[in-house]
C-alpha cells in the first residue's frame, strides 16, 4: 500500500508526513465509516480562496462579474475532475463497487470529491502555502 501511495504523492507533487490524511482524502463515503466528506468540505473552501487570490492577481483591472464567472468555472466539479483525471487519480480511490462508474453529467464526481479532499489533506498536513502550491501546479488559468 505504501508504494502505491508514494507513487500518488509523486504525481500530486506533495509528500505527506502522515499518509493517513491522504488515505482519508481518497476514501469515499460509500464504504461507510471515516471518509473524505469533511476534507472535501474544507478543500472546497481552500480551493476557493486560492482561486480568488489568483484571479485578483492575474486580472487586476477586471470587474467582479467577470472574475466571478471565471472563478465558478475553475472551482467547479468538472474542473476538479479534470485535475484528477490529469493526475490519474481514479485507481487510487477507495469506494464501493457500485461507485465505480460515478459519472454525474460529463464528469466523475468521486474523482472531483477526492481532489477537494486532497487539497484539504495537504492544507492540514502542510499548511496554506503547500495547498496553494498544489493548486498552482494543477490548475491552468
Amino acid at each position: 500500500m505504501s508504494n502505491k501511495l508514494d507513487r500518488l504523492e509523486r504525481k500530486i507533487g506533495y509528500t505527506f508526513k502522515d499518509q493517513e490524511l491522504l488515505l482519508l482524502a481518497l476514501t469515499h463515503r460509500s464504504l461507510g465509516g471515516r471518509n473524505n466528506e469533511r476534507l472535501e468540505f474544507l478543500g472546497d473552501r481552500v480551493l476557493g480562496l486560492v482561486m480568488a487570490e489568483m484571479l485578483i492577481s492575474k486580472f487586476p483591472s477586471e470587474r467582479e462579474g467577470y472574475l466571478t464567472r471565471i472563478f465558478h468555472q475553475l472551482v467547479s466539479g468538472e474542473a476538479c475532475a479534470d485535475v484528477g483525471e490529469d493526475i490519474g487519480l481514479r485507481p487510487y480511490l477507495f469506494l464501493d463497487a457500485s461507485m465505480e462508474n460515478n459519472k454525474r453529467g460529463s464528469y466523475d464526481k468521486s474523482v472531483a470529491d477526492a481532489i477537494e479532499g486532497i487539497i484539504a489533506a495537504i492544507y492540514r498536513g502542510g499548511g496554506f502555502e503547500a495547498a496553494r502550491a498544489f493548486i498552482s501546479r494543477h490548475w491552468i488559468m
